[in-house]
């Protein structure tokens, strides 16, 4: 009537890391920008790493307890600064870079999905504005995150979206 067996213990791999395409309205802004569109892949192998998961091809006989994670850079922004100007007056236009990452759970022996998880991280407003005060990024020729900046931004995501999934984990 009542099972009193232990579940086995979860252990995550790292499945597929990957960048969704870019749909929104602020790419055509960020067209001119310099890296504008694309996400280097070296960020997203820092990214997968920054997990410290096993790889989940690797996995040869998976068991109950094996679940894989895969990796969507949903949408990312490295941020802008521009107007929109009439006859008689200017509207500033302001984005602070951001990156949005989600991530998919699932059973490796039999493919079901266990859950989804989102995470959004954004520049701080006090970076943000000290980084719009940069000559280049003025002049239009650097984005308002550097390639650093970007970098830490997408490892922060990274951390929270870690720590989202080992709290679900552990708490089912």
């Amino acid at each position: 009537m009542f099972s009193f067996r232990r579940r086995p213990p979860i252990k995550l791999h790292l499945g597929v890391v990957r960048v969704v395409p870019r749909r929104d309205v602020w790419r055509h802004l960020e067209a001119g920008l310099r890296q504008g569109k694309e996400l280097r892949p070296s960020l997203l192998a820092v990214l997968g790493e920054s997990f410290g998961y096993a790889d989940a091809a690797g996995v040869a006989n998976p068991g109950n307890g094996d679940v894989c994670v895969d990796i969507a850079v949903e949408s990312h922004s490295r941020g802008g600064f521009t107007d929109f100007a009439l006859d008689f007056a200017a509207l500033p236009l302001g984005w602070r870079p951001k990156i949005c990452l989600c991530a998919r759970l699932y059973d490796i022996q039999d493919g079901k999905q266990r859950m989804v998880a989102r995470v959004v991280e954004r520049m701080g407003w006090g970076e943000y504005l000290v980084s719009l005060a940069n000559w280049r990024v003025l002049m239009g020729l650097a984005d308002p995150a550097s390639d650093e900046r970007f970098a830490k931004i997408l490892l922060l995501a990274g951390q929270r979206l870690k720590r989202k999934i080992e709290a679900s984990i552990s708490s089912a």
